[in-house]
């Protein structure tokens, strides 16, 4: 890979995280990290700061989101010694008996309408738990905010009581995702952050916090 088409961002433990540019639309380009599709050695760097950043707030467990999620909530769960990980949906499962759902937009899929669903069965059994949400990338917020809203549903649906010991990032990239958590955006603890970029010679554009 050529260095240019790249960008490089120290972690708060000291790992330098490379990432790809990827154009994603008509004047914007973001420094794409895609958990599923990297190598174990990058992986078990990013869940090791990652759980060095989540351990001090002792969750009860840990929830992650889908799908690029994925390998961080396990690798967490695993170093925290939780005895699992929990996953919400994308799309219901036959044996999830009357899911939440929260639909929501991504940057990664511009205009296209996504679905997160919280299933009763999960919702029990973190009923009482202080719950640490894992993430790797927040950008727009939306699927944070989709979580978090699930999780507050809960409650009114099924009498369940989750408490969120916080949302536990790779990265922050711009800052729309604090508009879009509000008073929420105090829950975030992040590894680090990345600027969003122009597509002519990756510059990046200039933020406003």
């Amino acid at each position: 890979m050529d260095v240019r088409d790249t960008y490089t961002v120290t972690l708060k433990g000291g790992y330098p995280l490379q990432l790809r540019m990827v154009d994603i639309s008509r004047g914007v380009a973001i420094s794409l990290l895609n958990c599923n599709d990297e190598p174990y050695a990058k992986i078990d760097a990013i869940v090791a700061e990652l759980s060095d950043l989540v351990r001090p707030h002792q969750p009860d467990a840990v929830l992650g989101i889908p799908e690029q999620g994925i390998p961080l909530v396990h690798g967490v769960g695993r170093a925290l010694g939780l005895h699992r990980s929990y996953l919400l949906r994308k799309t219901p499962k036959g044996f999830d008996a009357d899911p939440l759902v929260y639909d929501y937009t991504s940057v990664t899929k511009p205009g296209a309408v996504q679905r997160l669903y919280l299933p009763r069965d999960m919702a029990h059994e973190l009923d009482g738990k202080r719950v640490a949400i894992i993430e790797d990338v927040a950008n727009t917020g939306m699927s944070l905010k989709a979580t978090l809203e699930l999780l507050r549903r809960a409650r009114a649906a099924w009498g369940i009581t989750i408490t969120v010991a916080g949302i536990f990032l790779v990265l922050t990239e711009g800052y729309e995702w604090r508009q879009a958590l509000g008073e929420d955006a105090a829950l975030v603890h992040t590894l680090g952050h990345i600027p969003v970029f122009r597509p002519v010679a990756y510059t990046a554009i200039p933020e406003t916090e």
